[in-house]
């Protein structure tokens, strides 16, 4: 019998033994399907009673949507294993939910997609929300609303990033493992994107400034208006469209392993118009990089 083998079963054992401990001690049932003890809860709120939303779940998909009505609407299932941290008793709409990992680790459907992993926000376009503030450790994060807020800070281990429709002074999206899209948004400062396995996608985007790398997947930004672009990709092809006239950007196409096109011309040279005043950088270790500009 290898070592290696060894201490993989040493290391099993040691941890059933951890959960036998666990059970005794809190009697609680902790292998086996998930039951039925999940409570729904919803809660409606006046358009003006919160300026800040934040929120961390383990194990959940958000969804923040346009309200039908002039009310925030919140709506999300607790099970009786949660471990819950709730606060609207100031501006700040707090909302936490996670659970020990014991719980998690022998659960058989704790990752499916079920209404019970779902959390829902809905927010009138006469919202006082500022500050937006959403970490999910598995899951999808979805912003899709008509507002105009002062900083989006959206992160996920595990899930998709969508942003459409919106307005904000800042947008920060992460995900460690998926895709970041953003579509349809204003921003007077910086948008910063970053994901480890994802492709980013924009569109019908205006910034003062874009950041985005991705360490596997494709980059593909089409109807662009910003002074200050760089987009990179590992392995993944990177396709700008910028809005603008091309004699007012300063522009570099770097590839190790794919061809350079500029507005429809493959080049040689990886710096051109260095007497621009507006930057656009393209990176990508295996792919193309290609800038189109449309007026």
């Amino acid at each position: 019998m290898s070592k290696l083998f060894k201490f993989g079963l040493a290391f099993i054992l040691i941890g059933l033994a951890a959960v036998l401990i666990i059970t005794n001690l809190t009697n609680t049932q902790i292998f086996g399907l998930e039951d039925d003890s999940y409570t729904l809860y919803e809660e409606t709120y006046d358009y003006d009673s919160f300026n800040e939303i934040d929120f961390n779940f383990h194990n959940r998909k958000v969804f923040i949507l346009e309200s039908e009505d002039d009310n925030i609407h919140l709506s999300y299932y607790l099970h009786e294993k949660d471990t819950l941290v709730f606060d609207d008793s100031t501006e700040k709409l707090e909302l936490s939910i996670t659970r020990k990992w014991y719980f998690s680790l022998f659960s058989m459907n704790i990752f499916s997609d079920t209404d019970h992993f779902l959390v829902y926000l809905y927010l009138p376009t006469s919202s006082n929300i500022n500050i937006v503030d959403v970490v999910s450790s598995n899951g999808k994060v979805e912003l899709t609303t008509n507002n105009n807020f002062e900083n989006i800070n959206l992160a996920t281990s595990n899930g998709d990033i969508i942003i459409n429709n919106c307005t904000s002074n800042s947008i920060s999206a992460d995900s460690s493992n998926g895709a970041i899209k953003i579509e349809n948004v204003i921003v007077n400062g910086l948008i910063n994107m970053d994901t480890s396995n994802g492709p980013i996608t924009l569109n019908n985007v205006v910034a003062d400034q874009i950041e985005g790398e991705t360490s596997n997947g494709r980059i593909y930004a089409e109807k662009i208006l910003s002074d200050n672009i760089s987009l990179e990709s590992s392995n993944g092809k990177v396709f700008l469209e910028a809005i603008g006239d091309k004699d007012y950007y300063r522009v570099t196409l770097s590839t190790s392993n794919g061809d350079k096109i500029y507005d429809g011309l493959e080049v040689e040279s990886s710096s051109i118009n260095l007497s621009g005043e507006k930057i656009i950088r393209l990176d990508s270790s295996n792919g193309d990089v290609e800038v189109r500009f449309v007026e």
